[in-house]
């Protein structure tokens, strides 16, 4: 399911994105994923933000898995 435009903040349209964390996951993440995971998107519950935010949060995530799959010597998919 595509994320849920929940509203304005007065500037942006806020998102909710209650899977970001499940999209974002990595089976056998290294500590370091782990800890990046953990500190852009903490606890179980939904994502709640500006597109802005979502952004630079994927963005440095998807970073941060393209290190994990590469220290496993696998190809990011």
């Amino acid at each position: 399911p595509s994320p849920l435009l929940a509203g304005s903040n007065g500037l942006e349209d806020l998102i909710v994105e209650p899977g970001l964390r499940d999209y974002m996951s990595v089976v056998h993440a290294t500590p370091s994923y782990t800890a990046a995971l953990a500190q852009h998107i903490p606890g179980q519950g939904p994502f709640v933000g500006t597109r802005t935010q979502l952004t630079s949060i994927v963005s440095q995530l998807a970073d941060a898995m393209a290190r994990c799959f590469a220290s496993r010597q696998l190809e990011v998919p």
